[in-house]
């Protein structure tokens, strides 16, 4: 009896897969320039590579600060 359900159960399932169950996930329209630098981690200001702070919230690159998990650990 459950093999009988079994099968139209599964068959309707794939059908209906294959209809709705697209994924919503796109590509970025626009490629990934790798020239530009990232951005401070803090304020997301733009930020120039020879930079050793940030310029728009004056945070230190590369420093652990007081407060942060990885500064208690140490």
């Amino acid at each position: 009896m459950i093999a009988l359900l079994t099968l139209p159960l599964m068959t309707t399932g794939i059908m209906l897969g294959g209809k709705f169950g697209s994924s919503r996930l796109r590509d970025a329209p626009t490629p990934l320039d790798l020239d530009d630098d990232l951005p401070c981690p803090w304020c997301f200001a733009a930020t120039d590579e020879q930079d050793r702070t940030c310029r728009s919230c004056g945070r230190q690159f590369g420093t652990a600060h007081v407060g942060n998990t990885e500064a208690a650990q140490a």
